[in-house]
């Protein structure tokens, strides 16, 4: 009699377990398309008073990407200005690449890479060129803000601002993530 009653207990915690997994599974995909229903497929067709979520955030280094060691930062405490031309000439290459919008997904993905970080590609794998808010840069790119090991470039482009973050990544400048900031 013991053991059937213990049978049954399991069966009741086996039960209750499968409910709470399927819930939890119908309430992600109401969340995913909720979500997606309510961004634009293409945000050039988005109309001009909305902002259009561009924001990535800056991933943890992944492997091969290194930390600034205390020399380095000392080395890039106060950027110098080859070092700010370096980041402005990457941000123009950067910008032109991801306005290359008539090709397919993979050449385009192709032409950003190099400019990023290991995670910042990464998260650019589910992109594609119709995304691209924009057709043209309007003027350079500037440097908005510097520090150790970083720095933000701002793009002016026909629709809005483009603004990068770069880290200094494995001797050179890689974009950790973006920002696009419509024209109202």
């Amino acid at each position: 009699m013991a053991r059937s009653i213990r049978d049954i207990h399991l069966s009741r915690n086996a039960a209750l377990a499968l409910v709470t997994v399927i819930g939890i599974t119908v309430i992600g995909l109401v969340v995913y398309f909720l979500y997606t229903a309510t961004h634009h497929d293409n945000p050039k067709q988005a109309n001009s008073s909305t902002t259009v979520p561009q924001r990535t955030h800056a991933p943890p280094l992944q492997p091969g990407e290194h930390a600034l060691d205390t020399q380095e930062q000392a080395r890039y405490a106060a950027p110098s200005a080859a070092q700010t031309a370096a980041v402005v000439k990457q941000a123009r290459e950067f910008t032109d690449a991801w306005l290359s919008t008539n090709q397919r997904k993979d050449a385009w993905l192709a032409g950003i890479e190099p400019y990023g970080t290991s995670g910042f590609n990464q998260q650019r794998r589910f992109d594609s060129p119709g995304d691209v808010p924009a057709e043209r840069r309007t003027g350079e790119p500037r440097e908005t803000d510097a520090g150790p090991g970083f720095s933000k470039v701002a793009v002016p482009l026909n629709s809005g601002t483009l603004s990068l973050e770069f880290r200094y990544v494995d001797d050179k400048w890689l974009i950790a993530s973006y920002d696009f900031d419509r024209k109202l």
